[in-house]
């Protein structure tokens, strides 16, 4: 068989685009739990946690945008703490950046009659070194001292909650966590299928091997046994994460020389540099990951590594 080639860049770039409605099937039950604990509820501070590329942000949106309340969404800068989310704040209040002050934020909040303030990447206010959690206290004591009846909703990765925990930062303002599950096998088939039809192309799968293990003998064409064996590896390998299945999708499709595209095996990255690495390397990957950002000298600090081996 002709093994094709890889498709094209543009083609990998519209199969990434916005899943639109897909989203929408997706954590029913934890988007009614949010909701009913935000209608019910005259101020408090709650976090949503996924794994990155579930859609974490999209799911909080997607909730806000079934509510009659007034709200405004924060995007945490990076590495500027919290005099940085007081900037962002006044920004998303429409206040002039050179006018941002507390005062002004709290009459901005009153006039608008603000009742959810929705605080995306929250981690990025900490570092990952000594203090680090600094700048998380400080909003929590803004928080307290506001005294106003306003939902404060925290999105960040499950990484990040990790380490929050560990630090015990939870303690200091979070009274709930929603943890977004995984992704189903048939919400992952619905993502693929939809991104697949928008940018309108027809997988051939007739060249697909399909392993017996992931075998549905019950379907009724040897066309769908393999598109939904071919669903369920994808699911295996992903983790229900819908950002990694659709990049192992699009790295399993290739382009013969007759324009067609075939459907391959999904191929999971190589780990072998990572299962040779040094455990400060790895350290340092930990470090990264969690925080999101960390600058050479803050990963120094915290692992008390010599600076040139983290430059490196």
């Amino acid at each position: 068989y002709e093994e094709g080639k890889p498709i094209e860049q543009s083609l990998r770039n519209a199969l990434l685009e916005d899943p639109g409605s897909v989203y929408d099937k997706y954590a029913r039950q934890e988007l009614r739990s949010l909701s009913e604990l935000v209608q019910n509820s005259s101020g408090g501070t709650v976090a949503g946690v996924g794994e990155r590329g579930t859609g974490t942000t999209m799911f909080v949106n997607r909730m806000m945008g079934t509510l009659e309340l007034p709200w405004v969404s924060v995007e945490c800068p990076v590495g500027e703490g919290f005099d940085g989310y007081l900037s962002a704040l006044g920004k998303s209040l429409d206040i002039e950046q050179a006018g941002v002050t507390v005062d002004a934020i709290l009459a901005a909040l009153d006039q608008k009659g603000i009742r959810i303030i929705v605080i995306d990447n929250f981690l990025r206010l900490a570092r990952p070194a000594m203090g680090g959690k600094r700048e998380i206290s400080r909003l929590s004591e803004f928080i307290s001292w506001m005294h106003r009846d306003i939902f404060h909703i925290l999105t960040m990765e499950k990484s990040a909650w990790h380490y929050l925990q560990r630090v015990r930062a939870r303690q200091h303002m979070l009274e709930q966590v929603i943890v977004l599950p995984q992704w189903t096998e048939e919400q992952l088939a619905d993502l693929i299928q939809a991104r697949t039809q928008s940018v309108g192309i027809d997988p051939d799968y007739s060249r697909f091997t399909l392993p017996s293990l992931f075998d549905e003998a019950e379907l009724n064409t040897l066309e769908e046994r393999r598109r939904f064996g071919f669903y369920r590896i994808l699911r295996s390998a992903s983790a229900g994460n819908p950002e990694v299945a659709l990049r192992l999708y699009i790295k399993s499709l290739s382009r013969l020389d007759d324009g067609r595209i075939m459907v391959k095996m999904p191929l999971t990255p190589h780990i072998d540099q990572l299962e040779s690495a040094e455990t400060e390397h790895l350290l340092i990957l930990r470090v990264l990951s969690q925080s999101g950002y960390a600058t050479p000298e803050e990963v120094r600090e915290c692992l008390g590594v010599p600076l040139e081996r983290v430059q490196n």
